[in-house]
């Protein structure tokens, strides 16, 4: 065997290893209780008080060239 062969497997039964450790996370109890709490975000109403401010404050925008703005 020659060196790119051998790098090749190594790679590949990197990659394996990382992939059944990446299923072992996503999988463990003590991850349970955030990603439950994600897969609601879709459904938080942004207008209750409950959900999380937005990350971009709300920014004005300049008019544009010619002085017409967004309307």
């Amino acid at each position: 065997m020659d060196l790119m062969n051998d790098l090749r497997i190594g790679v590949t039964l990197l990659s394996f290893v990382l992939f059944g450790l990446i299923v072992r996370w996503a999988w463990s109890r003590r991850n349970k209780a955030a990603f439950d709490e994600a897969q609601q975000l879709p459904f938080v109403d942004e207008a209750s008080p409950a959900a999380p401010p937005a990350s971009r404050p709300r920014v004005a925008h300049a008019p544009h060239k010619n002085g017409a703005g967004h309307e």
